[in-house]
C-alpha cells in the first residue's frame, strides 16, 4: 500500500509539472498576415488603400494582393501618396511591391525603400498590386495608394500627378476653314515646299488683264446698215 502511495504521489507530482510548462513556441513560423482584396475603380473621385497596420509598420510576415477593376473602356490609373518600406531601387529582397497588369500578363516591376514612385497606367480595365513583406528591424510605415478609372489612351508609367503630355512644336497659323493642305500649283506658278509662288502669278494676271479688249464676231454675221464694204468686194456696174 505504501509503495501504491508513492507511485501515485509521484505521478500526479509529474502531472502537475507539465502542465505548468509553457508550449514550446517555433521560430521558425513566424506570425502571417494574409488577404486578398477586390476593388472597383470610379472615373469621377480618387479612392485608396494602405498596406495593413499603416502608418505603424508591417509587423508579421506579410503577402496581400489588391485586385482594383474598371469599366468597360476605362483603363486603372494608381498613384504612390506614400512608400517607406525596407530596401533601396535596385535592392527590394524583404518588403516590395509589385504591379501586375493583367492584360500585359507580367510584372512592372517592384517598388520598395522611402522614393515615391511614379503613377501608373494600367493597359486593361484590371490591374493587380502585390505586398510582399518579411518583418524588419527598424519600423517602416508601409504604403498608401489612391487609384481612380481613366480614359488615357496610353499605358506604363507616367510623372506624380500629372501625365507627361506631349507639346507640339509651334507652326504658322492656319486661316478660318483651312485645311491645312499644299495649295495646287496651277498657272505656271512654281511651287516651292509646298507653296505657291504667288507673285509670278500675280504677275502673268497683271499682264492678261491689260491686253486691248477684242471681241471676236459670231460667224456669219451680215454688216449692219450703212456700212462701208470690204474693198475686196466691187459691185457690178453697167
Amino acid at each position: 500500500m505504501d509503495q501504491f502511495r508513492k507511485f501515485s504521489l509521484v505521478f500526479l507530482m509529474f502531472v502537475a509539472h507539465t502542465a505548468t510548462q509553457p508550449a514550446p513556441t517555433s521560430l521558425l513560423t513566424p506570425p502571417w498576415t494574409h488577404c486578398v482584396n477586390q476593388m472597383h475603380a470610379l472615373p469621377d473621385r480618387w479612392l485608396g488603400f494602405t498596406s495593413p497596420n499603416y502608418p505603424n509598420g508591417i509587423t508579421t510576415q506579410t503577402q496581400c494582393s489588391w485586385i482594383i477593376t474598371a469599366n468597360p473602356g476605362f483603363k486603372v490609373r494608381i498613384s504612390y501618396q506614400k512608400m517607406n518600406l525596407t530596401g533601396s531601387k535596385y535592392n527590394c529582397y524583404t518588403q516590395y511591391v509589385e504591379i501586375i497588369d493583367i492584360r500585359a500578363g507580367s510584372s512592372q516591376g517592384k517598388d520598395c525603400g522611402a522614393a515615391r514612385p511614379k503613377d501608373y497606367v494600367s493597359q486593361g480595365t484590371k490591374l493587380r498590386i502585390d505586398l510582399k513583406a518579411d518583418t524588419a528591424a527598424a519600423n517602416h510605415q508601409g504604403f498608401s495608394i489612391k487609384f481612380r478609372a481613366t480614359r488615357d489612351p496610353r499605358s506604363g508609367y507616367k510623372n506624380n500627378f500629372a501625365f507627361t503630355v506631349v507639346q507640339r512644336s509651334p507652326g504658322r497659323r492656319r486661316r478660318p476653314g483651312s485645311t491645312g493642305a499644299a495649295a495646287p500649283s496651277t498657272g505656271g506658278g512654281s511651287s516651292v515646299g509646298g507653296r505657291v509662288n504667288l507673285s509670278l502669278r500675280n504677275r502673268i494676271r497683271n499682264t492678261q488683264s491689260n491686253r486691248p479688249a477684242n471681241p471676236a464676231r459670231s460667224p456669219g454675221r451680215r454688216p449692219a446698215t450703212g456700212t462701208t464694204a470690204s474693198p475686196l468686194f466691187r459691185p457690178n456696174t453697167v
